[in-house]
């Protein structure tokens, strides 16, 4: 039991090294194959909601310390602010321009925050893992 909460808790981490890294998204969204390739507004979505559900969760959020708790609410605030406000469906907007976005950017700074305060970083090989 305590090895997959583990193996969760590093699940949630490194999808937000994922939202961190320019380069794992310009990798796997942009450069996606197709058998291989990243969705990033599904990647955000479901690690913005990750990090917020274990973050207030009655029992997982014994699993982590009160610092990372508001570090983990704190990447979920900014980063469902910023994402609300990219154009994921204007037609005239390119993956690769939301990616280079401001709104990305300040997305992959409040995850790499998150990522320092709970005192972890990943490579880009152990991001490009399952």
């Amino acid at each position: 039991m305590r090895d997959e909460v583990q193996l969760r808790r590093l699940k949630r981490l490194r999808n937000i090294g994922r939202v961190a890294s320019l380069e794992y998204q310009v990798r796997e969204c942009l450069g996606g194959t197709a058998e291989r390739y990243v969705l990033l507004d599904e990647l955000l979505e479901t690690t913005i909601y990750a990090a917020e559900h274990d973050a207030s969760h009655p029992v997982l959020s014994r699993k982590w310390t009160a610092d990372q708790q508001q570090a983990l609410l704190a990447f979920a605030r900014t980063a469902s602010t910023l994402f609300d406000q990219i154009g994921w469906q204007d037609p005239n907007v390119s993956l690769t321009q939301i990616i280079h976005s401001q709104s990305m950017q300040r997305i992959r700074e409040a995850a790499d925050e998150c990522l320092r305060r709970v005192g972890v970083c990943f490579t880009l090989e152990e991001l490009l893992g399952d």
